[in-house]
């Protein structure tokens, strides 16, 4: 049995033909997110699993996007016999070794997190420091000053099956406080914040290439590259 799954976070029929292909991969599966009409060939497959039809779940809080994914796996006990989760976005680009590598990392369980791209910009880009903080503050924390931080763009992450409980319960729902403070960039605070969450918490980290995000070119300062 394999020590990791790989999800890949959809929310209609588009974007499941992104990924559908993958599908055939052992540890592959696909998980549908939002109250979008699905088509019924679909809805029945084995391995596509619908956050709306669990009994826990946000579905109504799409600002989210795929933070609503990561909830519905940890309260509902999901994947639970796998040591790591390998959440993406539906709209990435997979070199064809990524899956071995990436399997093969799982398997030698010696990281915590495995992330694909990073960047030392500041960890507020587009985001706001005195919306940050009192999040921050709330943890008992200390939001860093350091213009050159390192952190990891998207909410592509491969984690620990217990560190997905760990971040979720640690950012919902006391996020509110930054979707009342920055309602127009909410979404952009998740993927800055677990990465935030995994340093502070001296969590063992590996950067492995391979992944490319459409994310066209607002990103354009972000690469791929080496163990961090």
């Amino acid at each position: 049995m394999s020590s990791n799954a790989i999800i890949f976070i959809c929310h209609n029929n588009e974007s499941i033909e992104k990924v559908i292909d993958k599908i055939e991969i052992d540890n592959v599966y696909l998980m549908i997110v939002g109250f979008n009409e699905i088509r019924e060939k679909y809805t029945k497959h084995p391995k596509i699993i619908f956050a709306r039809n669990f009994p826990y779940h946000i579905e109504n809080e799409k600002e989210l996007l795929t933070l609503t994914a990561w909830y519905c796996i940890s309260k509902n006990n999901l994947f639970r016999d796998k040591e790591y989760l390998c959440l993406l976005e539906y709209d990435v680009i997979l070199e064809d070794f990524f899956i071995p590598s990436l399997n093969q990392v799982c398997q030698n369980n010696n990281t915590d997190v495995i992330s694909f791209i990073y960047s030392d910009i500041c960890l507020e880009w587009i985001t706001k420091r005195h919306i940050l903080e009192p999040f921050i503050n709330l943890k008992k924390m200390t939001l860093p000053t350091n213009e050159k931080y390192h952190w990891f763009p998207t909410t592509n992450q491969c984690i620990r099956r217990k560190m997905v409980d760990d971040f979720v319960d640690w950012y919902y729902p006391d996020c509110h406080i930054l979707k009342t403070g920055d309602p127009n960039f909410f979404a952009h605070y998740h993927e800055r914040l677990f990465s935030y969450y995994a340093k502070e918490t001296g969590k063992r980290i590996t950067c492995l290439p391979g992944l490319n995000h459409l994310f066209l070119a607002s990103h354009k300062n972000f690469t791929e590259n080496n163990i961090l």
